[in-house]
């Protein structure tokens, strides 16, 4: 008991001490592995929320000035949530992502953003590329079929264990997606690569 004092004690004095710093608390864990810490999630968000011209074309504006809306956050964690998924699947399947396929993800997600995977903000370009190439390499290994594709997402989400820091949401096991606090409109999103074209 004396121990576990001491360690309150040293949270209250240093947060930054034995990781009691809320930027690294868990912002998302899938199947028990923590992916994404606050302080990483907030990086990206920042990026989005100064990129003007990307917030416009895909309505992630929030309430405030220069904020991300609670729509499009879930959307972010959404696509982290199946970035992590498909990447278990590859390494569980031994396939190797190939700069064939990275060339391709990085095609499709230029197709999905109307321009340039340019356009996307930096701090959340590598995400949705690593998504759109993952995809592209599962569905290789099936053969090219998009349909097997597809159906192979849809039982990851379903058997996946997700939990959300509370202040960005919860995962919703109906949908197998992040959905917000308050369940605001949500904002016009990216498309995740559910069946990317052969």
């Amino acid at each position: 008991m004396k121990r576990l004092l001491v360690l309150a004690a040293a949270c209250l004095l240093s947060l930054g001490l034995l990781g009691c710093a809320p930027g690294a608390a868990a912002a998302l864990t899938v199947n028990g592995d923590e992916i994404l810490t606050v302080d990483e999630l907030q990086t990206q968000l920042d990026g989005i929320a100064d990129d003007e011209d990307f917030m416009t074309t895909f309505d992630a504006r929030g309430a405030g000035e220069a904020t991300v809306s609670t729509g499009f956050v879930t959307s972010v964690l959404s696509n982290h949530v199946l970035t992590r998924l498909l990447e278990t699947e590859l390494a569980a399947q031994d396939v190797e992502v190939t700069e064939a396929d990275i060339a391709t993800g990085t095609e499709q997600l230029a197709g999905a953003v109307g321009g340039s995977v340019e356009d996307v903000p930096e701090a959340y370009r590598e995400t949705l590329i690593d998504l759109f190439s993952y995809a592209t390499a599962l569905q290789g290994s099936l053969g090219g079929d998009e349909q097997a594709l597809q159906g192979r997402i849809t039982e990851l989400l379903a058997d996946a264990d997700v939990e959300v820091n509370d202040r960005y949401g919860s995962w919703d096991t109906a949908t197998a997606s992040v959905v917000a606090p308050e369940g605001p409109v949500s904002a016009t999103t990216l498309p995740s690569p559910t069946a990317p074209a052969g």
